[in-house]
């Protein structure tokens, strides 16, 4: 990725930090338009059922599978622990 191209993706992008366990997004009820990434910390991906379909550790990435296929996927993504 050339710099000039790096600097406009960091520039759209937002730091969300999360003190301990939370709810980082419900896509059963929503289509993602966004594309999260994992710096610290870990994300638990549950299906509608509460399994664990993925743990998402730092450097990761979540959300952008259902962008890929235009279509939705039901998971929440919940941290378990402190994490950005």
């Amino acid at each position: 990725m050339a710099d000039d191209e790096l600097g406009s993706l960091a520039a759209a992008s937002t730091l969300v930090t999360f003190d301990g366990p939370a709810l980082v997004a419900d896509y059963a009820t929503r289509v993602p338009d966004d594309v999260w990434m994992v710096r610290t910390g870990q994300v638990s991906l549950t299906g509608p059922d509460g399994a664990v379909i993925d743990t998402v550790g730092p450097g990761g990435l979540f959300g952008y599978t259902p962008l890929l296929v235009e279509g939705s996927m039901e998971f929440a993504a919940y941290t378990t622990a402190p994490t950005t």
